[in-house]
């Protein structure tokens, strides 16, 4: 998800099974950091947790961040079970932005939060007391701690919001997640009204969907949509009046074509699911476009076009 956010390329195009992180973030990746770097832009990357995790550190460098802060900006911040809280987290946020040496200079923050990473049996609790209660005729106490932590990722989300809204400077936060947790399969099944091994390839989907929500502090258009992530950081760029590189242009224009690529399948903008292999032409022929220029930013040597 962080791939395909920063960089705008579909895992759907990609080797089955392969990991991005590992393979296709070289030196001097064009990216959201990148674009955002050259215009005027400063942009800095917070994770949580040691830098090596999911190679964040290489990554992050071959992107072309100016700062990463990792594990070791965070000591003796307050913690949820072994994880540090997202309230403490978007505390570093604020505080980062308040330490700027020049108020006027232009910053972009990607930050990858920590408290909610699984697993939610008993053990992991270390004293967190869950509170929030299901209904259902089975305990899921996974299901339970799961939920808590988001209502207190919750409770941090509207301490950031709040005090942004009380900062002059025009700013934008975006907050999304990556994939659903791994819980009860039992509480799954409630959930999806079935078993998840019985769900046909549409019904599927919805299994890989994840919120998000774009907020600023000056007034903007009220809008909901559903998009996939390789085309949210562009979306993200536009909204926020950056000059977009014509690869970026290329994913808005796809967007109104095909907003959700998901996973087998894909969605069109009148919200038609087709599967990989039963695509109408057209939709086949804007895929192929799609991976001419993926194969051009990750795999082409001699004869790469800028």
């Amino acid at each position: 998800s962080e791939f395909e956010f920063l960089i705008g390329d579909s895992m759907y195009l990609m080797p089955r099974g392969s990991v991005a992180y590992q393979f296709y973030v070289n030196p001097g990746v064009r990216s959201m950091v990148s674009t955002v770097r050259d215009q005027g832009y400063t942009p800095v990357a917070m994770h949580p947790y040691p830098a090596e995790n999911w190679n964040r550190r290489i990554c992050y460098n071959n992107m072309g961040f100016s700062d990463f802060m990792d594990i070791s900006a965070y000591e003796g911040r307050d913690e949820l079970r072994n994880y540090i809280s997202d309230l403490s987290d978007f505390k570093l946020i604020t505080e980062y932005v308040e330490k700027k040496a020049n108020p006027d200079d232009k910053l972009f923050l990607f930050n990858v939060t920590m408290q909610n990473h699984g697993g939610y049996s008993q053990s992991t609790l270390k004293g967190y007391e869950p509170d929030v209660k299901l209904n259902y005729e089975t305990e899921y106490p996974e299901a339970q701690t799961y939920l808590s932590l988001a209502r207190e990722s919750d409770k941090a989300f509207q301490n950031l919001v709040e005090y942004f809204e009380k900062v002059d400077e025009p700013t934008m936060i975006v907050m999304f997640g990556d994939h659903w947790p791994k819980l009860e399969e039992g509480f799954l099944a409630e959930v999806l009204g079935k078993d998840r091994e019985k769900l046909d390839l549409f019904e599927s989907q919805v299994t890989y969907t994840t919120p998000y929500v774009i907020w600023t502090n000056y007034s903007s258009e009220t809008a909901e949509e559903d998009i996939s992530a390789n085309y949210l950081g562009s979306y993200v760029l536009f909204k926020a009046g950056i000059s977009l590189p014509f690869y970026n242009q290329f994913l808005m224009k796809l967007k109104k074509q095909l907003p959700v690529i998901g996973v087998g399948a894909v969605c069109d903008q009148e919200g038609n699911w087709y599967a990989s292999e039963d695509l109408p032409d057209n939709y086949r022929q804007f895929l192929s476009d799609y991976n001419i220029l993926e194969y051009n930013n990750q795999f082409e040597k001699k004869d790469v076009i800028e």
